[in-house]
């Protein structure tokens, strides 16, 4: 079993491991009537799926080959940013929205490349089963030391009169074609975690890359 390392915070100086490398991390804090209860440490990640080296490869190459798979299932020719300036859209998902950025699910079915949507989503809502979406914090990558971190993060509410167990988590990215305006979404990550989120309770959900020199 491939070892995770946690952290309590990410230190600046990294372990010789992750010299000269992209890093991804996890970390969830639970937070009741305004209050942090729990706090999560950083969980190294170990789940880029084989989309984020394909939409990569479109900025790249300015490619526009059919290689992704996005979370419908169909093979799709991802256009470059010199086509459509949105590829690597994940940040800004508005609330309510389920569809791209960072999303929750329930299902614990081991991580492969080939994934492209999460096993269970837990849809918006507050409804049984379900949880209210916020907006995501829309940060820029910026320097922490030797290192430039990117750090995605979004509140999810349970209103749904129940707890609730999240099992997946992942992160998505949107794109608007330039020929007949329709919206594709790509998996680009995908982490088994455990937690529960207790009704009335929020999750600060967190996904940090971090390059590392």
């Amino acid at each position: 079993m491939t070892e995770r390392l946690t952290y309590d915070e990410l230190p600046e100086e990294m372990p010789e491991r992750f010299q000269g490398s992209l890093s991804l991390w996890t970390r969830v804090n639970i937070h009741r009537d305004g209050k942090l209860i729990e706090k999560g440490k950083w969980e190294e990640g170990h789940s880029f799926v084989k989309n984020f080296l394909y939409t990569l490869y479109t900025c790249f190459g300015h490619a526009y080959d059919y290689l992704a798979v996005n979370t419908s299932g169909s093979v799709e020719g991802v256009e470059s940013p010199a086509v459509n300036e949105y590829t690597f859209r994940a940040t800004d998902a508005a609330a309510a929205n389920d569809n791209y950025g960072i999303l929750l699910g329930t299902d614990n079915t081991a991580v492969t490349l080939s994934d492209y949507v999460l096993g269970t989503k837990i849809a918006h809502g507050v409804a049984a089963t379900q949880l209210s979406y916020g907006a995501h914090s829309n940060n820029f990558a910026q320097p922490d030391g030797s290192n430039v971190d990117l750090v995605l993060i979004r509140l999810f509410t349970n209103s749904s009169g129940g707890d609730i167990t999240v099992e997946e988590m992942g992160l998505v990215c949107y794109q608007v074609e330039a020929v007949g305006g329709l919206s594709k979404y790509y998996l680009l990550a995908r982490d088994l975690k455990n937690f529960t989120i207790t009704d009335g309770d929020v999750a600060y959900v967190e996904y940090r890359l971090r390059t590392t020199i």
